[in-house]
C-alpha cells in the first residue's frame, strides 16, 4: 500500500499535461537545435520548456503536496473498496451455489448451517456497533478468528458434500457406511462452529452493553478473549479433521 501511494504520488506530480506539454516541447527542441543552422534559438526553447516543468513540478511539490497526496489516497480506497465489493459478490455467489448443491443431498441441516454460518458472519465486520467499538488488536484478533472458523467450516461442509455424493457413486455398503460417519462428524463440527461463533457474537454485545464500569468492561473483555481462544481451538480442529482423511484400505474395501 505504501508504495503504490508513493508511485501514485509521483506518477500525479509529473502526469500532468502542465508538465508533460513543455518537457515534450524541451525534447522537440533539443532535437531540431541538432538540425538547425542557427542552434541558438531551439537550445533556448529547450531550456525555457525544461525550466518550465521543473517550475510546476517544484509548485505542485511544495504548495499542492498535501492535496496530491490526499486525492491519491482517495482514488486508492476507492479502488480497494471497489476490489472488496467484487470479493464479497463472488463469495456471495460461491456461498449460493454450494447451498443449490446441499439442498440435492435431501438432509436439509447442511442448508440450515450455511444460513447461521452467512448471517453470524455478516455480524462480525467493520459497520457493526459492537465491532466499532473494540480496540484495534481486540477487532483483529475477533475478525481473524471469526473469519478463519467462517472459511474452514464452509470447506468442512464442502468436504461433507463430496462425501456424501463419493457415497451416491459406491455400491459397497461398508465403504458407504464409512464415508457417510466421515460426514456426520463434518456436519457436527460445522454445528460447532455455528455455536462458537454465536458466543463470540454475544460476549461482543456484552461487551457493548457492559461498558459502563471499568469492571464490567474487563470481564466481558476477558469474556471475549476466551471466546476469541476456543474459536482458534475449533478452527485448528476442524483443519485437523480435513486434512486427517485418508483413503481406505484393501482390507476395508474388501
Amino acid at each position: 500500500m505504501a508504495d503504490s501511494l508513493k508511485t501514485r504520488i509521483l506518477v500525479n506530480l509529473v502526469g500532468k499535461p502542465a508538465v508533460i506539454i513543455p518537457a515534450l516541447g524541451s525534447l522537440i527542441a533539443f532535437a531540431g537545435a541538432t538540425v538547425a543552422s542557427h542552434p541558438g534559438v531551439p537550445v533556448f526553447a529547450g531550456i525555457l520548456c525544461l525550466l518550465t516543468t521543473a517550475g510546476v513540478v517544484g509548485y505542485r511539490f511544495l504548495f499542492r503536496m498535501e492535496e496530491v497526496r490526499e486525492g491519491v489516497k482517495k482514488e486508492l480506497d476507492g479502488e480497494s473498496a471497489a476490489a472488496h465489493q467484487e470479493d464479497v459478490r463472488s463469495r456471495e455467489q460461491e456461498l449460493d451455489e454450494l447451498r443449490r448443491r446441499l439442498c440435492a443431498d435431501g438432509d436439509s441441516r447442511d442448508e440450515k448451517i450455511l444460513d447461521d454460518l452467512r448471517s453470524l458472519d455478516g455480524q462480525f465486520t467493520d459497520e457493526m456497533p459492537w465491532i466499532a467499538r473494540l480496540d484495534q488488536r481486540s477487532r483483529i484478533d475477533t475478525q481473524h478468528a471469526s473469519r478463519l472458523l467462517f472459511d474452514t467450516s464452509i470447506q468442512g461442509l464442502r468436504d461433507a458434500l463430496q462425501l456424501f455424493e463419493s457415497s451416491r457413486q459406491i455400491t459397497h455398503q461398508p465403504t458407504c457406511e464409512q464415508l457417510m460417519q466421515q460426514r456426520e462428524a463434518f456436519i457436527a463440527d460445522a454445528q460447532t462452529s455455528v455455536s462458537t461463533l454465536g458466543t463470540m457474537l454475544t460476549q461482543l454485545q456484552q461487551l457493548m452493553v457492559e461498558s459502563r464500569s471499568t469492571e464490567d468492561q474487563a470481564r466481558a473483555r476477558r469474556s471475549l478473549e476466551e471466546s476469541v481462544a476456543t474459536t482458534i481451538r475449533t478452527e485448528a480442529r476442524l483443519r485437523n479433521l480435513g486434512s486427517g482423511r485418508r483413503p481406505l484400505s484393501r482390507e476395508t474395501e474388501s
